[in-house]
């Protein structure tokens, strides 16, 4: 292989000439390397397609890559290379692009900026050259998807503000008596730590509410004003739909409820449960104004659970 590749540049340079010498030369050695890229590109390993087609295009012309704006002076410099150039040109482009998709994320600013600058380098020398304009845009495109996506993925924390308002029949246990029906009434404000991207949104926090309920025992005689005390705590997961303006998952919480009431003879009684609730979430977005309708059961009890909540952000990191 050797031997005919010497001779075919002694024939080269007898009948054509030094100057037609150093095209051929130049033209072999980038097949070559095409061959080879290609391979790798065949088999998925962008950095050895990359390296193979840089290393060819740097080794034939010094001055390569191309850094800053690709000028008109530039382009017209590269007329008169052979099809396997660009074509080496292309492939570098494309192996770049696949590079930046795959390493995105463990990329510094300083490496996502320099490779964005190559891809842009290349396709436009594809571009501006005419040769693959289709094929440079397409490149360029995978690339703004890619950081389109990656502007999606990123997470982002908020702290927030909380008002509720939540009901639910409870099994109140005094010590000496049991009400026969209790309904719960309880309006609420609190914290919540929000971290969201364009796909999910999963907070946690605290609660405080004062409220009052309905108590009636089995001799028909009602306690109307109970004071009832919440402290809650809560973790939820929603998956965001319609850019993020609806949402919906679910929630788990753990609530300790104080009530103070009066049994059916009229004596003060104080109860302090405390009660884990599982509910399904479902939240409308308008502005940063949230708005959310809760809905459940209280484990270990046969009630429901309903609620509705706003929330609004106080502070963004």
């Amino acid at each position: 292989m050797v031997l005919k590749f010497l001779v075919t540049v002694v024939l080269v340079f007898l009948v054509t000439g030094f100057g037609q010498l150093a095209w051929a030369f130049d033209s072999n050695a980038y097949n070559v390397a095409l061959a080879q890229a290609r391979k790798a590109m065949s088999r998925k390993d962008w950095r050895d397609a990359e390296q193979i087609a840089d290393a060819a295009l740097h080794a034939q012309d010094h001055n390569w890559p191309p850094s800053g704006t690709i000028t008109e002076d530039f382009v017209k410099k590269l007329k008169g290379r052979p099809n396997s150039f660009f074509a080496l040109v292309s492939l570098s482009a494309d192996a770049k692009s696949h590079i930046f998709i795959l390493h995105d994320e463990s990329m510094t600013d300083d490496e996502r900026s320099k490779m964005k600058a190559q891809i842009k380098a290349y396709t436009d020398v594809l571009a501006q050259s005419g040769v693959s304009v289709e094929e440079a845009e397409k490149i360029q495109s995978r690339v703004q998807d890619q950081e389109q996506l990656a502007t999606l993925e990123e997470y982002k924390l908020s702290l927030g503000v909380l008002l509720g308002y939540s009901t639910w029949e409870d099994r109140i246990y005094f010590k000496t008596s049991i009400p026969t029906h209790a309904i719960l009434f309880v309006p609420s404000i609190g914290l919540a730590l929000n971290y969201t991207n364009a796909f999910y949104d999963w907070s946690g926090g605290v609660s405080y509410g004062i409220g009052d309920g309905e108590l009636k025992f089995s001799d028909n005689s009602f306690d109307d004003h109970p004071k009832v005390t919440v402290v809650s705590g809560f973790a939820s997961g929603l998956i965001q739909i319609h850019d993020s303006a609806a949402a919906f998952g679910a929630e788990v919480a753990a609530r300790s409820v104080n009530v103070n009431g009066h049994n059916a003879d009229g004596s003060t009684a104080t109860t302090s449960p405390t009660e884990l609730s599982a509910l399904a979430v479902g939240r409308f977005r308008v502005s940063k104004l949230d708005l959310k309708f809760k809905g459940g059961m209280i484990l270990g009890n046969p009630s429901a659970l309903w609620a509705v909540e706003f929330g609004y952000p106080l502070y963004l990191w």
